[in-house]
């Protein structure tokens, strides 16, 4: 194969006829046959010509940048898994580091700009760029300089980029800020809770792609990749290695999945599908679960049954028949029944929002469980969720000044510093939050309870959650309460969270299992250390893989 580069930006690619080598480059590259020359041409750009390489070793036409890490000291207090994350990035430009909350992914970032010393873009929430990011530069690295670029005016981005070694950035100002971005010297991108790529068709995701095409070195990070399905992992890895599952959704979507549910709008894994899906995504990341590398303790979780009053009953029956009547009679959409249930849910928390957003008591049956639970649990402090603003206000007039509050309408600035601070130091017994507020990077091992007053579907969010009091630090046992009206809505988001559970621990299982096992990447660097530590003894193989924890 010959590879011309060509005006505008174009990959020119010349081979004799091949049908598998035509579908190969039309799913890996995205690229098109063109009949006036009689060639297929791709977009000039990094990731492109390194997948290229990948595919055909022997081409002709371009050279491969190559980027060799400088010789640095691997630092004492990274653990076994971290260490391995970096050496990972000596030989891989581009991985996925699907690390459980508490592991120390930001030290595995910082760790792998020291051994890279590459111009660095950090994508990450808004409310991890300070407190987990330049806070963990400043502690552990503090030669490297880092700024956030949220909130600046454009015209200083390029001073800033040029001053600093990294620069961190959240997602929802990233459209804004990804012209100037592409014309300074940043080539590495760091993105920290990658999941927030997993819906394709989201905006964020298609800029943070395009962004990415021209990066020398990519690293994912994140705890829950793909919280719902194992589609949610495609727009992921296609910034990694589009040679494994394509640059078309559409199309590997036909190729993995079939559709299955009512008027197949949902999507599962084809069985004999599974096993190839599995050995892709394992080749280009790796897994760490915090149980496998951090000394915690047990965790106990409680369903509270909550019994309505006779008017929070009547009236979650008469939705509830509402809603049924309007499935009934018509093809309901689906953004139309997911507002009936959230008013399902608001039912069980005794209070409706009506249309003009005005809130209506209807009783305080769960209200009164949770004063319950809470004069059992005593002196301790508590971690109490909520999903709505109205419930948390409720929760705030009957705990009053031992409580503080950070919700929609508190999510950012010094009132939330100030909650957060009072709860760490036990000024406040008690916190009431949404999960969205604070649900990345903030780390409450100072409290062991935590209360579901009220649920949503997203696993993420409700994985973050459990982990605000469950991390390194935490030397007590966990206990999680769970606020739910049998027979419910409440019983089946319950059990919908503990299904996506499953599934999403299935794949990272095996994830985890294959590096240790069969993947030959890792043998192969195995083998090479065998080879550097011959005067440290004979370990076996199985040996190595355990003191490692890949």
């Amino acid at each position: 194969m010959i590879i011309t580069p060509q005006p505008p930006a174009r990959l020119v690619l010349s081979f004799p006829f091949d049908k598998d080598t035509n579908a190969l480059v039309s799913r890996a590259l995205g690229a098109k046959y063109t009949g006036k020359l009689k060639k297929w041409w791709c977009h000039d750009t990094v990731l492109n010509r390194d997948t290229l390489f990948k595919l055909f070793p022997d081409l002709e036409g371009i050279e491969q940048k190559v980027t060799y890490p400088h010789v640095f000291d691997m630092p004492g207090y990274l653990m076994d898994h971290q260490k391995w994350a970096v050496e990972i990035a000596k030989d891989f430009p581009r991985w996925g580091y699907f690390y459980d909350t508490g592991t120390g992914k930001t030290l595995c970032g910082i760790e792998i700009y020291r051994m890279l010393r590459i111009k660095t873009l950090v994508l990450c929430p808004l409310e991890i760029i300070k407190e987990a990011w330049i806070d963990d530069i400043a502690q552990f690295a503090p030669g490297i300089k880092a700024a956030s670029l949220h909130g600046i005016k454009p015209a200083r981005l390029p001073q800033i980029v040029k001053d600093n070694d990294i620069v961190l950035l959240n997602f929802e100002s990233f459209k804004k800020y990804r012209p100037l971005l592409e014309k300074t010297n940043i080539s590495m991108l760091m993105i920290d809770e990658s999941s927030k790529l997993k819906n394709n068709k989201a905006m964020v995701t298609k800029e943070v792609s395009k962004y990415a095409e021209n990066m020398t070195h990519t690293y994912l990070f994140s705890g829950t990749p793909a919280p719902n399905s194992d589609e949610e992992y495609f727009s992921q890895i296609a910034c990694l290695d589009p040679s494994l599952f394509g640059k078309s959704f559409y199309r590997f979507r036909e190729i993995f999945f079939y559709p299955s549910g009512y008027g197949g709008f949902k999507w599962k894994m084809r069985p004999d599908m599974r096993q190839e899906f599995l050995d892709k995504l394992a080749s280009i990341s790796s897994v760490v679960n915090k149980h496998d590398v951090l000394d915690l303790p047990e965790r106990t979780y409680n369903k509270i049954a909550v019994s309505l009053s006779p008017d929070e009953k009547k009236a979650y029956e008469q939705m509830r028949k509402d809603l049924i009547a309007e499935i009934d009679e018509e093809e309901i959409e689906a953004n139309n029944a997911a507002v009936k249930a959230m008013k399902l849910r608001q039912v069980t928390a005794g209070f409706l929002i009506d249309e003009n957003k005005q809130p209506h008591y209807i009783g305080k049956s769960k209200l009164t469980a949770l004063c319950n639970l809470l004069e059992e649990i005593g002196d301790h402090q508590v971690l109490i969720w909520t999903q709505f603003i109205y419930e948390a206000e409720q929760i705030m007039k009957a705990l009053g000044n031992k409580a503080g509050l950070i919700n929609g309408s508190v999510p950012h600035g010094p009132r939330r510093t100030e909650a957060l601070t009072n709860f760490k130091t036990d000024i406040t017994p008690y916190l009431v939050a949404h999960p969205k507020t604070i649900q990345h990077g903030i780390t409450l091992v100072n409290c062991t309870y935590a209360i579901y007053y009220s649920l949503n579907n997203s696993h993420e969010q409700h994985k973050q959650t459990k982990d605000r009091i469950y991390r390194k630090g935490q030397h007590n046992v966990c206990t999680y309460y769970y606020l739910v009206v049998p027979g419910s809505v409440d019983e089946d988001i319950y059990q919908d969270l503990q299904r996506k559970k499953k599934n999403a621990d299935d794949t990272t299982n095996f994830i985890k299992m294959h590096k240790r096992e069969t993947n030959p990447r890792i043998i192969e660097k195995f083998m090479l250390s065998q080879e550097r530590k011959k005067d440290e003894g004979k370990k076996t193989f199985i040996d190595f893989l355990r003191t490692k924890r890949i």
